[in-house]
């Protein structure tokens, strides 16, 4: 596998090869500011989309900018509306 980092961009692309060195796929990933990921898309050795489909991240916050909820969102290369693919959901209680 091979990394690449892109700081001003928030972006990390993560290539990954077969034994005999040929390009297997590759993924690239977005970050927001608070460095959470907010985008995924995957690609395979023919540059087409994997499982034709962009994943997204939807992020809701709390009054202490705590992350309460994160939604993936699953975009599909052929259209129609995204379509949430799960959610995960933290409880935060404050004393």
């Amino acid at each position: 596998m091979i990394y690449t980092y892109d700081d001003d961009k928030r972006t990390k692309e993560v290539a990954t090869y077969e034994v005999d060195g040929t390009l297997k796929g590759e993924s690239c990933y977005a970050y927001d500011e608070r460095k959470n990921e907010v985008r995924l898309t995957a690609f395979n050795a023919d540059d087409s989309l994997k499982n034709g489909e962009t994943q997204s991240i939807n992020i809701e916050y709390d009054s202490y900018e705590n992350w309460t909820r994160k939604t993936r969102v699953v975009e599909s290369d052929k259209g129609g509306q995204p379509q949430p693919k799960h959610a995960e959901l933290r409880i935060i209680t404050y004393y």
